[in-house]
């Protein structure tokens, strides 16, 4: 018998990617991406407005003035009627500098700012009288001293404690030496 020559055995395929199911993938992502490309864009998100910034009420802010009253009872500050009524007395920090060496007295404290001038005249005027020194509120600014009552009679009595203290250099530095610590 007769062999039958071997049959020679097919080498095995590779397996080939199929085509037709990789175009098909491809045509079904091509009209989804061409309805995304139709679409208009989304609009962007609406930007949300910072809230609106509310000022903060200042802290001891006098109530406005209405008027400034021409009273020398009340020099070298100025007295001012308050428009909720009551009444102010006020001085700038520099209005003594012609006269004296502010800034050389104060210069054991700070400087001489309103905050300053509060804390040597409260003491001065509550030694003198406590009643007025009870019916004044205090004020002051960096640059102003500031003080307030709703009757002018404690404010006068602040007033006289000012003449005296700025009468001559060795009233303010012995004034200054009695100061409020607690005050600046």
């Amino acid at each position: 018998m007769k062999k039958k020559p071997a049959a020679k055995k097919a080498a095995p395929k590779a397996k080939a990617k199929p085509k037709a199911k990789a175009p098909a993938k491809a045509a079904k992502a091509r009209p989804k991406a061409a309805a995304a490309a139709k679409k208009p864009a989304a609009k962007p998100a609406a930007k949300k407005k910072p809230p609106a910034k509310v000022p903060a009420p200042a802290a001891a802010e006098p109530a406005p003035a209405v008027d400034i009253v021409d009273d020398p009872a009340f020099a070298p500050a100025t007295l001012q009627m308050l428009e909720k009524g009551g009444y102010a007395i006020f001085f700038d920090i520099g209005a003594f500098d012609d006269k004296l060496d502010v800034q050389d007295a104060f210069s054991a404290i700070g400087e001489g700012n309103g905050y300053e001038w509060e804390a040597v005249l409260a003491p001065a005027l509550e030694k003198r009288d406590p009643q007025a020194f009870s019916a004044v509120d205090w004020s002051p600014e960096a640059d102003t001293f500031v003080a307030t009552s709703t009757d002018k009679a404690p404010l006068a009595v602040l007033a006289a404690v000012l003449r005296d203290v700025v009468k001559d250099q060795a009233s303010l530095v012995r004034a200054i030496k009695d100061h409020d610590p607690d005050r600046t």
